[in-house]
């Protein structure tokens, strides 16, 4: 084994690596810009991923893709071990390791975003992540190229694994059409005023077993579904225009500058106008 020290985080230019051991946890509902690809070493997670929750088991793949929301949550109380790679494919492309014309993303555009792989295939996975660690942490000579090779491998093996299991079920938590509909509804009517009794109605459901199978099947509360939805949208608008802050907001379904501003803040933990000024494709590139 290269590399096996749990509760690490790594870093090399444009990827990040987290090991992680934990007995418990459940984690923020939360969105980010990079990809991200996790591997399940031992235990049983939940993830929700856009409108699905898949349950993971030892030696499963996940694939988020930027701005997907996303949360974890436990399966069962026993504790687990997984690795996270965060990466922006750019990055990849530009160190000429790959094909420009290779579609790295591949797996974080299909509909199922989980990979069951044999215990073989585990072997191989688990030995590209270690050997990366190893070689961001140790830095040999070198270590430059094997990382992003690594890496590389680990993205082609994962696009093959894709097209040959193209016919896999994933393995999720049985969930109503119901609840199905009403994520994909929340995700498509954003702008509009949600609340959950409304939405109990029109999906017939009694508005106190609504908020406890929503809670159940995402991990999360309606209302903090409904935010991370709207803040996600705002973050795309704060970046790519330059409407007014208060325009933005009643864009996205807030009706109160105000509380845009606190819950925007508390999900990504800057003010909306810092985030503008951090993230603006007009702003200058250091």
């Amino acid at each position: 084994m290269y590399w096996n020290q749990p509760n690490t985080i790594l870093k090399y230019d444009q990827l990040t690596v987290k090991h992680i051991r934990k007995d418990h946890f459940s984690m923020d509902d939360h969105f980010h810009s990079r990809y991200e690809i996790t591997y399940l070493i031992d235990g049983e997670r939940h993830f929700f991923i856009k409108d699905t929750t898949y349950t993971l088991q030892k030696g499963d793949l996940v694939f988020i893709a930027p701005a997907d929301i996303h949360r974890s949550f436990d399966a069962n109380p026993s504790g687990y071990e997984k690795i996270e790679l965060y990466f922006d494919p750019k990055w990849i492309h530009k160190t000429g390791v790959i094909a420009s014309d290779f579609d790295v993303v591949y797996p974080f555009d299909q509909e199922n975003r989980m990979l069951r792989l044999a215990s073989r295939e585990q072997e191989y996975v688990e030995s590209l992540l270690f050997k990366m660690m190893y070689e961001m942490k140790q830095q040999p000579a070198g270590y430059n190229h094997e990382i992003t090779m690594l890496l590389t491998q680990l993205l082609m093996f994962s696009t093959r694994q894709c097209h040959l299991l193209t016919h896999q079920q994933p393995r999720t938590l049985p969930v109503s059409d119901n609840i199905t509909r009403m994520i994909r509804y929340i995700n498509e009517n954003y702008t509009e005023k949600l609340c959950l009794e409304h939405l109990a109605a029109m999906f017939h459901f009694n508005p106190s077993y609504l908020s406890y199978r929503f809670k159940e099947v995402t991990g999360i509360s309606f209302i903090e579904y409904v935010n991370s939805v709207r803040v996600k949208e705002a973050q795309k608008l704060l970046t790519k225009s330059s409407s007014p802050v208060t325009d933005i907001a009643l864009q996205c379904g807030f009706t109160n500058l105000t509380h845009f501003g606190r819950v925007f803040k508390y999900i990504t933990g800057i003010t909306p106008s810092a985030y503008r000024r951090k993230h603006s494709i007009d702003s200058p590139r250091l």
